[in-house]
């Protein structure tokens, strides 16, 4: 078989009482499956009604799953057995008796449950086994509980080597009968408990088509084409680019095909969002790398896992608040099997725009209201504070008083922020103590990590451990320059705060860098850098990293070059980092660009784009998506083009499709069967197979401004398929040979390295490298 060599992921941190016994087993299971084609979970957060996560969680490609429940007793804490229950001479965790076999069938039973809901998965083999790492098979075998052992399949203290261990696995009789998996099998099963396996749905039948139209495309391609990218990058140059020849397909038949090939297993993802961190976490990720699906999936791990949590999920953009409701709902379903919804943990699972309004609660507003304090509305906010700032402001306020008062903002036990990156500013003004003041309000809000009693005096010489995670893309920033890294949002006590290592005893990181695109497909994302960093300025950068390992951690390759010299570099976006499958399909353009000589002229170029959209197959609403800069008047002549022709458009926070005036509700992004037109601040978040960024001239005429280029990036990164760039003169405008430079050279992109405006190293200037 091919597949994943053994992965070990452990989803939170040995820290209680009793514990030491679950780690011996943990250590011991990585010990004998490593090398194998396994994957196994510490605490994997399956969690029913009556059915708690099992301990350890084993996928192995020969042996199926595998549950093990681990008690660590002594062997005198066994007073006597009955059938599968174990009566006690003392309580265990509170109880008098346990019966560990029945509670790890049940857990196996919960599990293949969900694995009988995917074809070709109704027989899997599953094997239940109680380990006592207190206990050797000697000190048992020699006592008066020696009749059980034929009954209850055990794993003893010195059973945990690999040849020990994974002799008395093969050796446990199978509770689920099953078929040994083949690789298919084994790759759903893999799928079965990624987070890519639940994020869209495929028809077995379609998958196969789709498979097979991916296979073909892809050696006819690699048949066609230059392995090498500088080879590829001197065919496009030189105009002499061998094409494969590929079936011709609408853009709607297109996306259907995309749409059921799976996406890869990422471990990665799964680390990030079904692990517990015991204090903070930054979680730096690509436009398009599903940032805002997993923190929703952690939220739901978190209330699952710890249903007396008070936890809130915050966000900035209100566009966003339908989107993140249905995916905390969606995990919360997943992986309890159904038992439990987002309505019945709505409690304790609190979903937060960062502000808030009197209509919907927020986080700010929620905590000023919790001490007592009036919460300011945007009214009340000084004139010189834009509405980003202004968020700001009102956070240091509220810290002000509650440290003149004294007042405990203790509210919740873990806090996860989307969108970080407009929520910080460098504005001293709207700072507290140096520090960016929503995060800071964030930290003050939560109630510090319980630490066992044997560290107290350890801890005491530390700041306490506090569940703050947050989640940015720096390039996404829309009205500030700095980056949300632990420097900028905890100051001078950023070390303190996180401690020193990279990661959490068990494992857990501090720090997550997530350079896998799933959304953007890889020539799109690679246009939407080079156009939003202006790598390809004469000038020089106007934003971006200057190191190999920070531009390996946005997913390209440096396949020649250093940054350290002014000597050209060739940089190469890794395909494996952008596994979209559409560029593999078409030989169309997916990132195409266009000037008109009027406003009204490109407003019929794009109806007639848009048309063409619609006629093959993609639907208006949630498949096409126009992104306008900001231009004055485009609107207007928007507007008046799609009245003519007869299509229907929504601008998102209208009262109504065909009006760009007026209020309706700023929760909604979306109205059936229109057309969404929007701008960059309501679009944040979204996404579309056929996007169209309008009014470029706006950036043609601030080409050198970064916050302007970053506006272009978040228009440009919404694209699932297809993007156009269009202006009014912009042809023969610096951008304009920019834009077509930047499109003809692909997904391989050569420039000049030179000192950015605004450096996006994670390195300080101290040289210190930032978690």
């Amino acid at each position: 078989m091919l597949g994943i060599v053994a992965e070990f992921i452990q989803t939170q941190e040995f820290g209680l009482a009793g514990e030491g016994g679950e780690k011996q087993v943990w250590e011991g299971v990585k010990e004998a499956f490593a090398g194998r084609e396994a994957l196994a979970f510490w605490r994997y957060p399956v969690v029913e009604e009556k059915v708690r996560e099992p301990d350890i969680l084993i996928l192995d490609a020969e042996l199926g799953v595998i549950i093990i429940e681990v008690k660590s007793l002594p062997l005198q804490q066994i007073k006597r057995l009955s059938g599968y229950n174990w009566e006690l001479s003392s309580p265990y965790f509170g109880k008098g008796s346990i019966n560990p076999f029945e509670q790890a069938k049940a857990q196996l039973q919960a599990v293949l449950k969900q694995l009988r809901q995917r074809p070709g998965l109704g027989r899997v083999p599953g094997r239940v086994l109680v380990a006592a790492p207190l206990i050797t098979r000697d000190e048992w075998e020699e006592s008066d509980l020696n009749t059980l052992v034929s009954e209850t399949p055990m794993l003893f203290g010195d059973q945990l080597s690999r040849a020990k261990m994974l002799r008395a696995i093969e050796r446990t009789a199978l509770v689920a009968q099953g078929d040994l998996l083949d690789e298919r099998q084994w790759t759903q099963l893999q799928r079965a408990f990624s987070t890519s396996g639940h994020i869209k749905k495929t028809d077995p039948a379609e998958e196969d088509l789709a498979a097979q139209a991916l296979t073909e495309a892809q050696a006819a391609r690699a048949k066609a084409e230059p392995a090498h990218p500088l080879s590829r990058f001197a065919q496009r140059l030189l105009g002499v680019e061998v094409r494969p020849t590929l079936p011709q397909r609408t853009r709607g038949e297109l996306v259907r095909l995309a749409n059921q090939v799976p996406s890869p297993v990422d471990l990665q993802q799964d680390r990030i969002a079904k692990t517990i961190p015991p204090g903070p976490q930054r979680i730096r990720g690509l436009a398009g790398s599903g940032k805002t699906v997993l923190l929703a999936q952690k939220a739901a791990v978190m209330h699952l896992k710890n249903p007396d949590w008070d936890i809130a999920l915050v966000f900035f953009s209100r566009s966003l608040y339908d989107q993140i409701t249905r995916w905390v709902d969606h995990w919360l379903r997943v992986l309890s099997n159904g038992d439990t919804t987002l309505a019945d943990a709505r409690h304790k699972l609190r979903i937060l725009h960062a502000w808030g309004a009197k209509e919907q609660p927020g986080f700010y507003r929620l905590l000023a209201e919790a001490v007592g304090e009036s919460p300011l509305g945007v009214s009340q906010i000084p004139q010189r504070f834009a509405y980003g700032r202004g968020l700001m402001y009102a956070c240091k306020r509220l810290l002000e008083a509650a440290e003149e008062k004294q007042l405990n903002l203790e509210f919740f036990d873990a806090v996860l922020i989307d969108e970080g990156q407009d929520l910080v500013n460098e504005d001293s003004e709207v700072q507290f103590d140096e520090r960016q003041a929503l995060y800071w309000l964030a930290y003050q809000a939560l109630r510090p990590v319980a630490q066992e009693p044997v560290l107290l005096d350890e801890v005491s010489r530390k700041p306490p451990l506090r569940r703050l995670v947050w989640a940015y893309d720096e390039a996404q920033s829309l009205d500030s320059l700095i980056i949300p890294d632990t420097r900028t949002v905890f100051g001078q006590s950023w070390q303190e705060i996180f401690g020193a290592g990279a990661q959490y005893p068990g494992g857990i990181g501090k720090s997550e860098v997530m350079r896998v695109c799933y959304r953007v497909p890889g020539p799109t994302l690679v246009a939407a850098h080079a156009l939003g960093m202006g790598l390809l300025r004469p000038e020089g950068m106007l934003s971006g990293p200057t190191r190999k390992d920070d531009w390996e951690n946005l997913g390209y390759r440096v396949v020649e070059g250093d940054f350290r010299t002014k000597q050209p570099v060739l940089l190469t976006r890794e395909e494996k980092n952008s596994p979209h499958p559409l560029p593999a399909l078409t030989n169309d353009a997916l990132v195409s660009f266009s000037s008109h000589t009027s406003r009204e002229e490109e407003m019929g170029a794009l109806v007639r784009l848009v048309q063409r959209d619609l006629v093959e197959g993609l639907k208006p609403s949630r498949q096409i998506l126009i992104v306008h800069l900001g231009t004055e008047g485009i609107l207007k002549a928007l507007h008046k083009a799609f009245k003519e022709a007869g299509l229907s458009y929504f601008c998102p926070g209208k009262p109504a499709p065909g009006q760009y005036y007026g209020k309706g509700n700023p929760n909604d992004f979306w109205h059936p069967e229109a057309i969404t037109v929007t701008g960059i601040h309501q679009v944040k978040g979204n996404e579309a197979e056929s996007v169209y960024v309008i009014g470029a001239d706006k950036v043609a005429e601030n080409e050198a401004d970064v916050q302007v280029r970053n506006h272009l990036f978040v228009g440009m990164s919404r694209s699932r398929g297809w993007l156009h760039l269009s202006g009014v003169g912009i042809a023969d405008t610096a951008f304009g040979r920019e834009v077509s430079q930047v499109i003809e050279q692909g997904m391989t992109l050569r420039f000049l390295p030179s000192q950015p405006k605004r450096l996006l190293d994670d390195m300080g200037p101290d040289g210190v490298v930032t978690l």
